[in-house]
């Protein structure tokens, strides 16, 4: 992000920029870099002057920071308002004198990912004299160079009298739902005290998260004020105010003069406004035409995100996909099949559909398979799949949401077999990893898979088959032993592709704090997290198909439990995040094993291990409520009540819900909760096997476990 003076610039690709507050000729102006972009550090040429025409050659350079081989990496940062000189910064032992005027600064010292680093000032400069803070000024650090320390220098106005003096006479902070908004300092001095100080601070928390105090000197010091997170508070203005108390005595009977004296803090939430787009209830679709059964119409809902009536085109790229031409926001986009004529094998095709809403530009993609065979359906895979660690057996295996596949990994392998075949028809070997949890996308591009080795995301191109890339997470603090209990879960999240991450960490001043971070799917740069949620690790999670909901419980848990309703938003400052808006009533359970819910989120289904039945929860619009749930399991004759829990819960594109329990039954109900299919006293591991090994094929005619694979009707 750029600056002149007051008026600020995003900017998130190369291009020619202009500000939009235009200048006067004799006007001078002073372009600087107020942010840098995330892993990049930028310069400013040609950034002052006097305007005498348009000034076109202010030239903005960035650089991706490069590690000079030794894993270590640089501290420095930016500074702001420095006139004077004698300015000197430490971290530790490391210091470095900044000259007057310097944009920038930077330590000699390099230091090693996961080393602390805190940043002081430890000599103000002079000539004029000037009080300069640090912010962001201390952490760890993680893989990168850390460029965000920020110093402000300020040149204080001479005392007007005697006493406590503050730098600011009011705070005010402003920003977008979801948006991360940074903290303020406020400097203090004690102008001719007669004694040693003391100094207390009290504040009021509508809207602010903390305030804290520290010493910069026998007389002066700093208050950092940090804002509640944005997504935690509802739109709307917090007023707040911080009281400063400073002392002769500790019980405050000599009051400095001038001293207590009261800071208004004032903090602007604003309602999130992203762009328009068109919302689809799904991008991925699967059809199939085998013996016995067919899967070859499917209807989504195309909607306008921003309510506008607007109407939309859509059209199909191949002659054997038939789809609605056109339809206003909220109608209906029927997608239809046709296998005849078709040889054998595997199709694929995609519909675009586009706005008729000029503020939309964005034409939006369903991707489409299509497959063909006379032959029987397989009844088991031709190969086991791979055996993960129990603990992260319910998150190793995916189903694509287009082609008739089914992705599972172990160790360094992940394994690609048919739902219909049964046969193996790929592996990938992915060399040194302790491959784990893994996800798809919507539309069946990408397959995520967590690689416990080196805490990186390993993305799978499957359209080629092939590794595409790995990434880290550089703002986040992650550990081998931590990321084996984290989940993934890929949500289309207002059109962008997005990762929540359970069980993440990131730095938080000296210290770090939990989180279930959001992510960009394809880059792992962190976009938001899930504000509200009130369980980071063993949290399990259902997304709903539009990608605008996602239901989280928590496993290893008893006593009162509730399972949450969060919606992911996205706001015009590049955010994506997630925000409670509801919670079941607690109920006395144990042992979570599973959790699903239905394309558009209405409903949500849990299963925990102290119940013969799965439990129902429906959303009605303010309110999370159970309902009476689904039909208890059957017990076996002869067995105790362990023989009648329910262990999975897999839905599909259709609405059907598949679920087994402990002992050996196994049912599928409709959209509309009535047993459309049943086995009881199954003799097959399918049944037996451990919570979450169960998936259903995109198509919806194949269920798969343990390497069984079992027709559902369509």
């Amino acid at each position: 992000m750029l600056l002149n003076e007051t008026s600020e610039l995003a900017l998130d690709v190369d291009r020619a920029f202009a500000f939009a507050q235009t200048l006067g000729s004799g006007a001078s102006y002073r372009v600087s870099v107020k942010r840098n972009p995330v892993g990049q550090n930028c310069s400013v040429s040609n950034a002052t002057g006097v305007v005498t025409a348009n000034v076109d050659n202010v030239l903005v350079t960035c650089e991706t920071p490069v590690p000079d081989g030794s894993g270590s990496f640089q501290i420095g940062g930016t500074i702001s308002g420095l006139v004077g000189s004698g300015l000197t910064l430490s971290n530790g032992a490391d210091t470095v004198t900044v000259p007057a005027g310097n944009t920038s600064f930077a330590f000699a010292q390099r230091l090693a990912s996961g080393t602390a680093y805190e940043v002081s000032i430890s000599t103000q400069p002079v000539d004029p004299v000037q009080n300069c803070v640090v912010s962001n000024y201390a952490g760890t650090v993680s893989n990168a160079d850390v460029t965000h320390i920020a110093v402000a220098c300020v040149t204080p106005p001479a005392p007007a009298s005697q006493g406590l003096i503050l730098s600011r006479s009011t705070l005010s902070f402003e920003g977008e739902e979801g948006q991360t908004v940074a903290d303020q300092v406020v400097t203090g001095s004690i102008v001719a005290a007669t004694g040693p100080v003391f100094v207390s601070v009290r504040s009021s928390s509508v809207g602010l998260q903390w305030v804290n105090y520290r010493w910069l000197g026998d007389t002066s010091g700093q208050l950092t004020v940090s804002p509640r997170p944005s997504g935690t508070l509802t739109p709307g203005v917090y007023v707040d105010a911080i009281t400063v108390t400073a002392c002769y005595d500790e019980n405050c009977t000599r009051p400095v003069a001038g001293s207590p004296k009261q800071l208004p803090v004032s903090y602007t939430v604003r309602a999130p406004a992203p762009a328009p787009i068109l919302r689809l209830s799904d991008h991925g679709v699967a059809f199939a035409s085998v013996p016995g059964a067919s899967q070859l119409v499917r209807e989504l809902t195309v909607g306008d995100s921003s309510g506008a009536a607007t109407g939309w085109r859509a059209s199909s790229s191949a002659a054997w996909l038939s789809v609605t031409p056109s339809g206003n926001s909220g109608g209906t986009l029927r997608l239809a099949a046709n296998p005849s004529g078709l040889a054998d094998g595997l199709y694929l095709a995609s519909v675009a559909i586009a706005s008729d809403n000029p503020a939309i530009t964005r034409t939006e993609t369903v991707r489409v398979g299509l497959y063909v065979s006379a032959a029987t359906s397989a009844s088991r895979l031709a190969v086991p799949p791979p055996s993960p660690p129990a603990a992260i057996v319910d998150s190793v295996m995916e189903a694509d949401p287009v082609r008739p596949l089914v992705y599972s990994s172990a160790g360094a392998t992940i394994a690609v077999d048919h739902v219909h075949t049964g046969q193996r028809v790929a592996t990938l070997n992915v060399a040194g990893a302790e491959l784990g949890t893994m996800t798809v996308s919507d539309d069946g591009s990408r397959l995520y898979v967590l690689n416990y080795a080196d805490c990186s995301m390993v993305v799978v191109d499957l359209d080629t088959m092939t590794v595409l890339r790995r990434y880290g997470f550089p703002q986040l603090l992650m550990w081998p032993s931590t990321l084996q209990d984290s989940r993934i879960a890929f949500a289309r999240v207002h059109g962008q592709p997005a990762l929540v991450l359970t069980n993440a960490s990131m730095p938080y001043g000296v210290t770090s704090r939990s989180l279930a971070a959001v992510l960009k799917a394809d880059s792992g740069e962190l976009v938001g997290e899930l504000y509200g949620q009130y369980g980071i690790q063993g949290l399990r999670m259902a997304v709903s198909r539009d990608g605008s909901t996602l239901y989280a419980a928590n496993a290893g848990l008893s006593g009162m439990l509730s399972t949450q309703r969060i919606e992911l938003r996205a706001n015009s400052a590049g955010n994506l995040y997630g925000k409670v808006v509801a919670s079941t009533p607690g109920v006395n359970r144990a042992s979570l094993q599973d959790i699903a819910t239905n394309s558009d989120g209405s409903r949500v289904w849990v299963a925990y291990a102290t119940d013969d039945r799965v439990l129902e929860a429906v959303y009605s619009g303010g309110a999370l409520q159970w309902t009476a749930g689904l039909a208890p399991f059957q017990r076996p004759a002869g067995s105790d009540s362990r023989f009648s829990l329910p262990v999975d819960l897999q839905s599909d594109a259709w609405g059907r819900l598949a679920t087994h329990d402990s002992g050996r039954e196994l049912r599928i109900y409709d959209a509309g909760g009535t047993i459309r299919q049943q086995w009881l006293d199954l003799q097959d591991p399918l049944v037996w096997g451990p919570s979450g090994s169960m998936r259903i094929s995109g198509d919806g005619l194949r269920l798969i476990g343990n390497g069984r694979l079992m027709s559902i009707q369509p």
